[in-house]
């Protein structure tokens, strides 16, 4: 086992998994698998307590992770390197919750996606775009098959803190602290 090839097999699994979020978001809104939970999901819009939380994100994204696993593990060991199943095991888990705190932190508190210049999923909610913005993770695939589509969106002017990162629902949505964070918002940020 090489320290190499496990972390070969990390960024292997990130860099899929990112691809397997943009595809299976595009199959959702063609309507092939999940559309009418989907379309149930856009009807709930953009703002605070609209996710599932990020366990019920996790929870729902490891469904599928089971069987991608179930694909790579195999041909990662037919190929002759076992360690890079392990690297492809652990990145498959750390993509999981990666993307799921990044589709609840866009129904949340979209300004945590700091390191895009919008957040391509609440934009994808907020103007209701069933053709553009799949990315919840990043949306460099949205640019590499053309379905990225700039629109309005003002960054807060309060700078993100490093505990702003934590303010997600993690469990269930609408919390107290939801609730109470739309009671104290103002109309145009719910």
């Amino acid at each position: 086992m090489t320290t190499i090839e496990i972390l070969c097999g990390l960024a292997f699994a990130l860099f899929a998994g990112t691809f397997g979020e943009y595809v299976a978001h595009r199959i959702m809104h063609a309507q092939f698998v999940w559309g009418k939970a989907h379309a149930n999901h856009h009807r709930n819009g953009p703002g605070p307590g609209t996710g599932q939380g990020w366990l019920g994100e996790f929870k729902e994204y490891s469904i599928s992770l089971v069987p991608v696993l179930g694909v790579l593990l195999p041909i990662a060991w037919l190929l002759g390197l076992p360690a890079a199943c392990i690297g492809i095991a652990a990145g498959g888990v750390v993509w999981v919750a990666i993307s799921a705190y990044c589709h609840q932190a866009q129904h949340d508190r979209p300004e945590l996606i700091f390191w895009m210049k919008m957040p391509s999923h609440h934009i994808h909610h907020v103007y209701h775009q069933w053709h553009h913005n799949f990315g919840v993770t990043v949306d460099w695939w949205d640019h590499v098959f053309g379905t990225y589509k700039e629109m309005p969106w003002d960054r807060p002017p309060n700078p993100v803190h490093w505990r702003d990162l934590l303010d997600i629902e993690w469990r269930k949505p609408k919390s107290k602290v939801t609730q109470q964070r739309l009671q104290n918002a103002p109309d145009s940020q719910v």
